[in-house]
Order: C-alpha cells, then structure tokens, then sequence
C-alpha cells in the first residue's frame, strides 16, 4: 500500500533504531515521507512553526465541537461557528446521535512501548502515540476537515493496529473517517476500512519496515516540494529551511 507523494520502496528489513527519534506518531512518519527536515525542525530542534495558522485553529475548533457532542450528548454544538469557512457538521447529526448511544469515548489516548505493548501516554517507555477521536468496542473515528487524501488509508490501517495490540480480546474493526467539511448525511462523505485480528502481526510488520528509515536518521535532508508551500518551516515564511 502506497499512496501517492509517500516513498516507493520500503526497507528490505527492519533495523535497530539508532537515529535521533525515540518515539514516534502517525503525523511525524508523515510529515517524514514528505519531508525528513521537516520532523529535524519540529522534533529534534523543537523549532516553533511559523506562517498561517488559519487551518490548523479551524481544526482545532472543529475537533473540539465533535467531542463535545459525544461528551454531553448535546447535538447542539454541531451548529457552533468555527473560525473561516463553516463545517457541514449539523448533516452528520444522526451519526453523532448513534456514536453518543453507543457510549462513544472521545480524545481516547492510546500508547505503545517499543514491541508493541501497552503503556501509557505519559509513561517513559511510550514509543508510538496515538489519540482516536472516537472510540466504540467496534469501530473507530477520525474527524477530517479539508479533503480526502489516498494516505489516509495508512493513518486507518496503524490506528486499527494500535488499538488491537492495546485490547487484546478486539477480534474485527472498522475504521471511519469523517470528512465533516462534506454533507454527513450520504456516506461517500466518510471512508471506512475494516481490519481483522489475524492481519495484526503483518500490520506490524509492515510499519517496522515503514518507520525504519526515519527511526535510523540521524541527517534529516531536505525534500523539496509542492508540500513546501503549506509547511511553517518553509524560508518563504520566515522559518528556518532554504530547501523550498
């Protein structure tokens, strides 16, 4: 499975990690198939972003709106403003309606120690981070603002994998993505993956050859391209890379 603007070759095999990273996210094994000096920036350096934060609030705000919802099981925060151009998220009501009824959990914060086994989030052996925005026994959501992208089967396919390795006894998941600046009300308007207990060990395998590039990097070059222009690193914003 490879999308489209992510490497093409994998690893022959998984290495020990010896680079700079100790742990690692979905977001930062992305941000590193686009651009490795980008996760140096943010990760190792801790450099603070520069740029348009616009979008990044908007999902902030929206996120908050959908947990809410699940939390108070008040539809009513699905018609507050977000900051910029509105959300459809009042056509995904029904949704939201069954989520809550399902006793949903929102924000649920996963975390793996190297080996894939549980720990917790702020423990000092947590390794891979993931939060699921909602959460039933069956099935998990993320909430998308802005457009579907072919790597988002990627983010579906490690989610599904955390979660089993934390829950042992979860023997089939789906995992749904909201696309919530879309009308709720068709489902072509959210993707849906279904993931089953006797793939976990090749998942497992998969991402052990995915993050290993990344794992043992310890030079973090450059990748320019079209991503360039929406990264708050870029030089043209005033941060610090001349790359692109």
């Amino acid at each position: 499975m490879v999308a489209k603007g992510f490497s093409r070759k994998e690893p022959d095999a998984p290495k020990e990690h010896t680079g700079a990273l100790q742990k690692w996210s979905y977001s930062q094994w992305s941000d590193y198939e686009k651009c490795p000096r980008k996760v140096f920036f943010k990760q190792v350096g801790k450099v603070p972003e520069v740029g348009d934060r616009k979008a990044l609030e908007r999902g902030i705000a929206a996120h908050t709106l959908c947990e809410q919802a699940i939390v108070t099981k008040d539809m009513n925060w699905l018609v507050q403003p977000v900051p910029g151009k509105p959300t459809k998220l009042h056509t995904w009501e029904d949704r939201f309606i069954d989520l809550a009824r399902e006793g949903a959990g929102a924000e649920t914060p996963l975390a793996l120690a190297k080996g894939w086994v549980k720990t917790t989030w702020f423990a000092a052996n947590a390794w891979l981070r993931a939060k699921l925005d909602a959460d039933t026994p069956k099935r998990l959501i993320d909430y998308k603002t802005g457009r579907k992208y072919p790597e988002h089967a990627y983010q579906a396919d490690l989610y599904a994998t955390v979660k089993m390795a934390v829950d042992p006894d979860i023997q089939a998941l789906d995992v749904e993505f909201w696309y919530i600046d879309e009308d709720g009300s068709v489902d072509k308007s959210l993707a849906r993956w279904g993931f089953a207990r006797d793939g976990q060990e090749a998942r497992i395998r998969a991402w052990e050859h995915r993050i290993s590039a990344m794992m043992n990097d310890d030079i973090f070059p450059a990748r320019p391209g079209q991503h360039c222009g929406w990264c708050g690193f870029s030089g043209k914003k005033g941060g610090p890379c001349d790359a692109g």
